[in-house]
């Protein structure tokens, strides 16, 4: 067992506080060492991310040990996209440099839908808020909740609206709103926002259209560029 402190700098130190045997039923990493580092490797082969870590009192470590990893705080690179971060438990507040309402920017900028913010339980399609590219779905794993619905959707191509990053000129819609056309006709309904970005359900016809309405202020549809669009009709 091997427990990762944190220091004021922001970095780790290692200390060991027990060894296990090859037997051990939970085993999280794999210890390399260089020099005065120590590298823990996840055991998942499929994760590419190691921790690592400058000594303490973990000379007694050796290459190829094998530790379970306690922490300050857990870390993980977010599975949706790159851009998006890493998400962190850990029992206290770490040192950050940007707000809630940064991440919440953040995150609209990229088209990440959160909860029930951005959907709605029993209602909304889980590809229109982009869970099959942010690899959110499984179209190999056996069955689980709304999988049917989920398959014929996609395999025939009944998707009609999207969730996407809205650039908000005035002031920001209520969630709800509905979102207009120049026409008049209705082309979506807005969901959160945070200051001048937002994400809006739309119907896909309306995606390259042009600035839309809704309330007050003036939408300007930005899909993002992981998102995967149908090819427009001739």
């Amino acid at each position: 067992l091997v427990h990762f402190d944190r220091l004021e700098t922001g970095e780790y130190q290692a200390r060991l506080i027990k060894k296990l045997g090859q037997s051990a039923h939970r085993i999280l990493g794999v210890v390399r060492k260089s020099n005065r580092e120590v590298r823990v490797e996840p055991v998942d082969r499929k994760s590419k991310e190691s921790l690592v870590l400058s000594y303490a009192d973990g000379e007694t470590l050796k290459d190829g040990d094998l530790v379970l990893i306690d922490t300050a705080g857990m870390g993980q690179r977010d599975p949706r996209l790159p851009e998006a971060g890493w998400r962190v438990l850990a029992p206290a507040g770490l040192p950050t440099n940007a707000s809630a309402e940064d991440y919440a920017a953040h995150r609209l900028a990229l088209g990440l839908p959160d909860g029930s913010k951005d959907m709605e339980a029993e209602k909304s399609v889980l590809l229109e808020g982009g869970f099959d590219e942010l690899n959110g779905i499984s179209w190999t794993k056996g069955c689980y909740m709304g999988q049917e619905l989920t398959a014929r959707t996609r395999y025939r191509g009944l998707l009609k609206r999207r969730l996407v990053p809205v650039a908000i000129e005035g002031p920001a819609p209520e969630r709800g709103t509905p979102i207009m056309t120049p026409d008049g006709a209705e082309a979506g309904e807005m969901r959160s926002s945070q200051g001048a970005q937002g994400l809006a359900l739309l119907r896909l016809e309306w995606l390259d259209k042009g600035a839309l309405a809704a309330g007050g202020a003036r939408l300007t549809p930005q899909p993002p560029s992981w998102m995967k669009l149908p090819e427009p009709k001739a």
